[in-house]
């Protein structure tokens, strides 16, 4: 009985594990990649490279409304499943109605409001972590008022139940956003969707850096000069595993304020029992 308990939970962790982390429109990796071929370093965010419209079908623009009914971009978040967003709550703890806020899915250029495979949403409720304090504990969970369509432009993204392989300090992530791709930009966000491919580092880096105790639940991520920037908030930090299956490890929470060290992510798994205990999404 024991045995056919086992193998069930195996065999229902594998389906869920082919319900979420797919790209239908695969992502160039060799695009904003650590290392290139010839060894020399690619672009990052900060300074970042575009990626193959739609092929990170779980990152999602959330903007705001201003006076003469404009929605402007104001950070990012990934799909978790077709009425749940995962977020930073460094933004939405300011304003926690959900009137504010919108969901852009299948979005590639976030100017573009005609997109034809974009999905606007309105935000039901938000959910920002009880113990968030400024930052640390720095996640959010916007529900959404309908369910978003699953398509070759939106897919939710799995996350981990264990993640010590995937985020140990040498290992390299991948990040997407709309944020800055200099240091010196100013303005508005970076209008088409940039990917670059970040390196773990040692707790301690971030610690040194930022004068802050920098806890386990935390990860610290990129270099001077490959890093996040203005706009990146609440950005998903994901990898693919040996089956092909992305898993989002980080949501970007805070960073160098000119935009030249590493930036400090919410660790996903920390949060597994948090985000099931609202959404029902499990770390798989």
């Amino acid at each position: 009985m024991h045995r056919s308990l086992v193998a069930l939970a195996a065999l229902l962790a594998v389906a869920a594990a082919q319900s979420c982390g797919q790209t239908p429109i695969k992502p160039n990796l060799f695009v904003g990649a650590a290392v290139a071929a010839n060894n020399k370093t690619l672009q990052a965010v900060t300074g970042g490279t575009t990626v193959t419209a739609y092929s990170w079908p779980w990152t999602v623009a959330i903007c705001t409304y201003d006076f003469w009914g404009n929605c402007n971009f104001q950070l990012a978040g990934s799909v978790i499943s077709s009425q749940w967003i995962l977020t930073s709550a460094s933004y939405v703890s300011g304003s926690t109605k959900p009137k504010d806020y919108r969901v852009q899915a299948g979005v590639f250029d976030e100017s573009n409001k005609k997109e034809p495979t974009e999905q606007v949403m309105n935000v039901q409720a938000i959910y920002v972590h009880p113990q968030y304090d400024g930052s640390h504990n720095d996640v959010a969970l916007l529900q959404l008022s309908t369910p978003l369509r699953f398509d070759q432009f939106t897919q939710p993204v799995c996350l981990p139940a264990n993640d010590f392989n995937a985020i140990s300090a040498g290992q390299y992530q991948w990040f997407t956003g709309w944020g800055y791709t200099t240091n010196y930009q100013l303005g508005n966000p970076t209008k088409q969707l940039q990917q670059s491919q970040l390196y773990i580092d040692p707790l301690s880096v971030c610690t040194n850096y930022y004068k802050d105790t920098i806890w386990d639940s935390q990860l610290c991520v990129g270099t001077p000069q490959k890093t996040t920037c203005n706009y990146d908030l609440g950005g998903p930090l994901v990898q693919q595993n040996s089956a092909g299956t992305w898993y989002q490890y980080g949501v970007s929470s805070y960073r160098a304020k000119s935009c030249d060290a590493a930036s400090v992510f919410a660790r996903v798994s920390s949060y597994c029992s948090w985000i099931y205990q609202y959404t029902g999404v499990k770390c798989i």
